[in-house]
């Protein structure tokens, strides 16, 4: 009994470390818009535009890239997040998941991870 306790107990702690996020710097947010066509509604053709916004995180020598897609005109946009400020964030398997300023996650797909040369 005690054996399957301190099992239990360890893999808690194992998947609440994977969970923990850690300080980074916001370098860069930037944004392409790209049309997905057109759709009527009644007899009024309404443009169908997604936004993909790019933002890059440094910690230490590494920079990790993720893309959110804003598909619909009521979905978030990265305005409360300034560039150069600390941010913090965490790596989820394909995942960049940040913590914005109110406290919510905003869950990219990591999609590029570089490593910065050293200045010898």
């Amino acid at each position: 009994m005690k054996r399957l306790f301190f099992v239990l107990f360890l893999s808690t702690l194992l998947f609440a470390a994977g969970k923990e996020f850690t300080q980074g710097k916001l370098i860069d947010i930037s944004s392409d818009k790209e049309s997905k066509g057109a759709m009527v509604v009644g007899n009024v053709a309404a443009a169908i535009d997604w936004e993909t916004f790019h933002i890059s995180v440094q910690k230490d020598n590494l920079v990790y890239v993720g893309d959110y897609l804003a598909k619909r005109k009521g979905s978030y946009r990265p305005g409360d997040l300034i560039v150069n400020d600390p941010i913090a964030f965490r790596i989820d398997g394909d995942k960049l998941i940040l913590k914005r300023p109110n406290g919510e996650e905003l869950k990219t797909k990591l999609v590029k991870t570089t490593r910065l040369e050293s200045k010898s």
